[in-house]
């Protein structure tokens, strides 16, 4: 019925999170997977929660300009918890910066 519709059904790997210990005790949840966002999602315009963004709440980010995605990217990965991570990082976009040249 869904393909008569135009549809299909894709199998995606879930993205758990385990607890890793990083330097001074402090312990760090990393995914066992890369996550991935819908486009719209991934290149949105966004505004961080406080709780991340402490420093300058209210900030708007686009998420489609590689220096203010990899902002965010840094962002998210230094103050946020798994949730953040599955909601504004899109793994296909973080290799992306990774691979960048500063």
């Amino acid at each position: 019925m869904l393909g008569v519709a135009g549809f299909g059904v894709e199998a995606v790997p879930r993205t758990e999170f385990i607890e890793v210990a990083g330097a001074r005790g402090r312990v760090f949840r990393v995914p066992t997977s890369l996550p991935r966002l819908p486009v719209w999602d991934a290149l949105a315009t966004v505004v961080l929660p406080s709780e991340l963004n402490w420093s300058d709440p209210g900030q708007k980010f686009r998420l489609s300009d590689c220096v203010e995605r990899a902002r965010v990217y840094e962002i998210v990965l230094r103050e946020g918890g798994p949730e953040d991570v599955l909601r504004y990082i899109d793994g296909v976009l973080l290799v992306d910066v990774w691979s960048s040249p500063d």
